[in-house]
């Protein structure tokens, strides 16, 4: 049935406008609405990588941003000392 399909497409759509990008993406066939639902798919695991990617560069600015207030420290100290 056409109607319970896009339901489906429409409430996956939902789910990842709220942020929920752990929504299960089921198959609905292969015509356009199942093409319509892995184009669905397809989006919400290239957000997922995306967020990957940004937690990953968030970890390595906050590492990069400790090395530069220790050496800022470090070399403070130093001064203090000369």
């Amino acid at each position: 049935n056409i109607t319970r399909r896009l339901r489906a497409v429409i409430e996956v759509s939902d789910a990842v406008s709220h942020g929920d990008l752990a929504v299960d993406i089921p198959r609905v066939g292969s015509d356009e609405v199942g093409d319509l639902m892995a184009s669905l798919s397809a989006t919400v695991r290239r957000l997922n990588a995306t967020m990957r990617d940004i937690h990953e560069a968030s970890r390595q600015v906050l590492a990069s941003s400790s090395e530069v207030a220790t050496g800022g420290l470090d070399l403070s100290n130093r001064t203090e000392q000369a």
